[in-house]
């Protein structure tokens, strides 16, 4: 995801020699704050995810940003990052000079790409719920007198989460480049790909016929068999043979974006009505997501 690869980029970037030399550490009852580059800084989102590096290890990213989807939105600004084990526990800062080993947390100003690489202070893990997705633990990571963090953090376990799904029981909806969008109307088609699947397309539109009209505006499109089940969206990238995705189109900024996390449920396929039912839950960030039940034509 973006914010481990910004991790792995920003801990490359300049850094600032270490200048406390505290030792020990003292957890505070209060979320996550502190100070960086002197300014004051306070955990509003956060996120983690199984380290690119070591299967044993979490990587961890707290932002102050507020974020619902803090596994799939690009959080910028000051952040707070780090890799853990997997494990509850304590663990102590330290670094290993001679062999270039230990625990480190970062803290990272966005506006001088200056990475404080803190030393002094410890980290613990004191849950992993890999039922609800949640991570959560207790920070105490000082670099210097203007760069240090204290206290609890509760992030998002992105590696759970992205395996979730909610089908809420209303009409589709969401929101589709930032703007409210509320389904009227749908078709499927053949897919013109993929053999033995369909194409449906999720609209705002309410013309009598959409199997005879084109619509350019803010849409939904994605493809899944034309059978029913449960069709889990997944990234291209993630090794699984069966990748669906869904595709939210925004009119108003002529982009797509692609949501792969969730899932879709066709319910019914009715060839002599001629209608397709199902749910969706599709998630591409804070600005594009929808979410409910949708009956589409089935154009010939």
């Amino acid at each position: 995801m973006a914010f481990v690869a910004l991790s792995a980029i920003l801990f490359t970037q300049c850094s600032k020699e270490d200048e406390n030399t505290s030792g020990g550490y003292d957890f505070m009852d209060q979320t996550a704050q502190g100070m960086i580059e002197g300014n004051t800084w306070t955990l509003k989102s956060g996120s983690a995810t199984m380290s690119n590096w070591d299967d044993g290890q979490f990587s961890i990213n707290l932002f102050e940003i507020e974020s619902d989807f803090p596994c799939i939105d690009f959080l910028g600004g000051d952040q707070v990052f780090f890799s853990i084990d997997t494990v509850v526990g304590i663990y102590q800062l330290n670094f290993d000079l001679s062999g270039g080993t230990g625990q480190t947390v970062t803290i990272f100003q966005e506006s001088t790409v200056m990475n404080n690489i803190a030393t002094d202070g410890a980290v613990e893990i004191t849950e992993i719920d890999r039922v609800n997705g949640v991570i959560k633990g207790k920070i105490d990571a000082r670099f210097d007198s203007e760069n240090y963090i204290n206290g609890n953090f509760e992030v998002a376990f992105c590696d759970i989460l992205s395996e979730n799904y909610e089908f809420k029981n209303q009409d589709a909806q969401g929101k589709i480049g930032g703007t409210s969008w509320t389904y009227a109307k749908g078709v499927a088609e053949d897919s013109y790909f993929s053999p033995g699947e369909i194409e449906i397309t999720l609209t705002t539109e309410n013309a009598v016929d959409l199997c005879l009209s084109w619509f350019d505006g803010d849409k939904i499109t994605f493809e899944v068999p034309k059978q029913t089940g449960v069709y889990q969206l997944r990234d291209y990238w993630s090794g699984d043979d069966e990748n669906y995705s869904v595709s939210i189109y925004s009119s108003s900024e002529s982009s797509t974006d692609v949501a792969t996390w969730g899932a879709i449920e066709i319910i019914e396929v009715d060839e002599l009505g001629g209608t397709i039912s199902g749910r969706i839950d599709a998630t591409g960030g804070s600005d594009n997501f929808i979410n409910g039940y949708f009956e589409v034509a089935i154009c010939e």
